[in-house]
């Protein structure tokens, strides 16, 4: 009996599909029904939040595959350890970013827009290196290097948008800072006063 999907491949590309679909509707759904900060809307930011965990799970997935491949093949530890580090520190900093940005605090802004703002820069840096010295490489070089540089210079635009979404937010995001502050030095009013002599 001919299977539904046709073959094995057919079904895995298809469960692919359904679950990055889900990936992509599921973050879109809970955003539009963030709180609003302040008198601004929060959409973009908990969409961000939601996309920065994404990305935290997905670099915790890389460091445990670099340590699966490092037990089923030969590989330098080195190389093992530079990765698992590498995914690590993604997840770290994913992790502070959406942690800040549910939260509505200003770290995670900064965790979030600093290392875009850098890689954006390295990009374009980059970029501008390879027109400047496409004739002294090979091609072959300057397609490899043209690759990851372009990648880069991808977030420019992306980083340019957060900044000024976040800017506009940013005094709102300090109010609620300044509201919790507020609320953490106020004394409790379920504390029993001591009685009169």
């Amino acid at each position: 009996m001919k299977p539904f999907f046709g073959s094995q491949e057919a079904l895995l590309i298809t469960v692919a599909l359904v679950f990055y679909s889900a990936l992509l509707a599921l973050p879109i759904v809970f955003a539009c029904r963030a709180k609003p900060l302040g008198k601004r809307p929060y959409r973009w930011g908990f969409y961000l939040a939601w996309r920065a965990a994404e990305y935290a799970a997905a670099c915790i997935l890389c460091a445990i595959a670099a340590i699966a491949f490092f037990f089923t093949n030969s590989s330098p530890i080195w190389v093992v350890l530079s990765s698992i580090s590498g995914a690590m520190s993604g997840a770290i900093v994913s992790c502070a970013a959406a942690l800040g940005l549910c939260r509505r605090r200003l770290y995670g802004v900064i965790v979030l827009l600093a290392p875009s703002a850098l890689l954006a820069l390295f990009g374009i840096g980059g970029m501008i290196g390879i027109l400047l010295s496409a004739q002294s490489r090979p091609p072959s070089a300057n397609e490899a290097f043209g690759i990851f540089f372009v990648f880069s210079f991808l977030f420019a635009p992306f980083t340019a948008v957060n900044f000024f979404y976040f800017k506009k937010r940013w005094q709102d995001i300090q109010r609620v800072r300044g509201s919790v502050l507020r609320n953490s030095k106020a004394p409790s009013s379920g504390r029993h006063t001591p009685g009169r002599r």
